[in-house]
């Protein structure tokens, strides 16, 4: 997971459309109804939420990259998750809350593009420390709510997560451990893509360190040595960007 600043891409015009505004007054008055009514039926969202305007934006912003465990994702391929679940949000002891987070389908910030993988593990599941913030909350009363999965456009994951040489990802928080398990982000494929690549930055480094000590007459990065350092930062941007593993690999 990478800190992505949101301000990079601008919300789609469609999310703000004569649609989604439609869309919303809809799906607020089927929650307004009492709940004994909405048992009997099932609130089918308008997917605008999904449309390619909207996916290719989250493509932008992330540069490809699924949001969570930052593989790259192959063209056409990307969803477009709800952070905060539209409806049904599970919690750390299945808790379930119908309700939450409704309000939210259609909002930009609270959409993020998302691998199969990484979407199914997802779900709804979106647990919280205490109460989930009131129904219709703004962003005042949610960033008040004290969510326990890590949002790459709110936290710095480095705080929360650390790996090592393995490929293995540990928790460095409470927040850190729940969003690798609820992320799978220990999942074989991913520690093993990022096994490799952390051997292939270790072998560089080893090899930069045996030519500066062997010959230090003209500056690092000068003649053969420069292949060697472009090939350590092409990695190491691979590693730190997710480049290193597409979907399916």
């Amino acid at each position: 997971m990478t800190r992505v600043e949101r301000s990079g891409v601008s919300a789609p015009p469609i999310l703000g459309g004569k649609d989604a505004r439609a869309a919303f007054s809809k799906a607020e008055a089927f929650f307004a109804s009492r709940l004994e009514t909405r048992r009997q039926r099932r609130f089918v969202f308008s997917a605008i939420y999904a449309h390619q305007e909207v996916v290719e934006a989250l493509e932008r912003l992330f540069h490809g990259k699924c949001a969570y465990c930052d593989i790259c994702i192959a063209e056409g391929q990307a969803s477009a998750d709800h952070f905060r679940p539209k409806t049904g949000a599970v919690g750390l002891r299945r808790d379930y809350s119908s309700d939450h987070y409704w309000w939210l389908a259609y909002e930009w910030a609270n959409l993020y593009p998302c691998c199969k993988v990484c979407d199914n593990l997802k779900g709804t599941k979106f647990p919280v420390d205490g109460k989930r913030a009131p129904l219709r909350a703004g962003p005042a009363a949610l960033a008040r709510e004290k969510r326990l999965l890590l949002d790459p456009c709110q936290d710095l994951p480095d705080d929360h997560l650390e790996f090592d040489g393995l490929g293995l990802v540990r928790g460095r928080t409470r927040k850190g451990e729940i969003t690798i398990g609820v992320l799978g982000l220990n999942r074989g494929a991913l520690v093993e893509a990022r096994r490799v690549e952390a051997a292939k930055v270790l072998g560089l480094l080893r090899l930069i360190g045996q030519r500066v000590s062997g010959r230090l007459t003209r500056p690092l990065g000068a003649g053969a040595d420069g292949d060697v350092v472009a090939a350590l930062l092409a990695v190491t941007s691979a590693v730190f960007t997710g480049r290193y593993h597409r979907e399916g690999q």
